[in-house]
């Protein structure tokens, strides 16, 4: 995936402030570089099957997913921001001259914990306090909590722009025993919900950092409510394999998981491990939907598979 339009991406979409988020450029950007080609893995059961049947793909929850940190980001709130925050709602516990002292110092927040020691009877050490006003606004449970809250409010549905790899097949096809279904994306327009709900997945070394958002509120700020989806389209490097597309539907705080309208199968290409009675029920379905199928063929010579051709309408 260019590095240069995910850039340019990014300054669109990720701002913190949500009067700076340029969301019609940012889906003109994406739309303009969505593959024409994605793919949906599915093991063979009755839900994918109804999937094929329906053109409908099935959207969940970020914390069902077998990626522990999925959707995942930290926070951390700089030091000069508690301490602002701090004088704004401890007003009365510091004389004029120690508010002056506070905020002419280039360490507020420190000064702000030294203050705090000279005045209490057992006197802690100033780093001590300053260490404290930091972990209570700065809370690793807060994070969890509000992780796990993002987690289970998108609902989501991972494709990819790959039909090769053998990884995937394993995982997500119950071991080359499943299909996957191929749908071309790049037929629709910024006026189609789909359109605009697909994004690119961004691959990281680390958690999306989302301290900017937060830092945005506290300061009294207009923050950007497109953080769910931001933080939906990161993902550790370890996944960068699975070259992976998302529709992210926001609306999913307030639905459960569920199927959502696709556009048509294109194609559908079979595990190479699958049973013969499975395959058939598949053939059968695209014979009526006119839909051609391809098998995944194990090559004799490299780690490489390939489709061949089983139906052509």
């Amino acid at each position: 995936m260019s590095k240069e339009w995910i850039d340019e991406l990014k300054k669109l979409f990720f701002s913190p402030n949500l009067y700076d988020v340029d969301v019609p450029s940012a889906v003109d950007l994406k739309l303009k570089h969505i593959p024409q080609r994605l793919f949906k893995y599915r093991t063979f059961g009755k839900y994918s099957l109804d999937n094929l049947k329906n053109n409908t793909l099935w959207c969940c929850k970020a914390s069902q997913f077998n990626d522990p940190y999925d959707s995942s980001f930290f926070f951390q709130y700089h030091p000069d921001t508690l301490a602002n925050n701090h004088l704004n709602y401890a007003q009365g516990l510091y004389t004029n001259d120690e508010i002056a002292r506070i905020k002419g110092s280039s360490q507020p927040l420190m000064t702000i914990a030294e203050i705090i020691s000279a005045k209490s009877h057992n006197r802690p050490a100033p780093e001590k306090v300053y260490d404290f006003l930091l972990d209570k606004n700065c809370n690793i449970e807060q994070v969890k909590q509000i992780n796990q809250y993002i987690k289970n409010g998108p609902n989501i549905c991972s494709l990819s722009e790959r039909v090769d790899s053998t990884l995937m097949w394993s995982h997500y096809t119950n071991e080359h025993k499943g299909f996957v279904m191929e749908y071309d994306f790049s037929e629709l327009d910024k006026e189609s919900g789909l359109g605009r709900l697909a994004w690119p997945v961004i691959y990281e070394d680390r958690l999306f950092d989302a301290s900017n958002y937060f830092e945005e509120r506290l300061n009294g700020g207009t923050a950007s409510n497109m953080m769910g989806i931001v933080s939906s389209m990161h993902k550790a490097k370890d996944w960068e394999y699975e070259q992976e597309w998302r529709l992210i539907l926001m609306n999913g705080f307030s639905k459960p998981a569920a199927n959502q309208p696709s556009p048509s199968v294109k194609a559908i290409y079979l595990g190479a491990k699958m049973l013969p009675r499975n395959k058939t029920r598949l053939i059968n379905i695209a014979i009526m939907k006119k839909i051609p199928v391809y098998g995944m063929e194990l090559s004799d010579k490299e780690f490489k598979m390939e489709p061949k051709p089983v139906f052509e309408p």
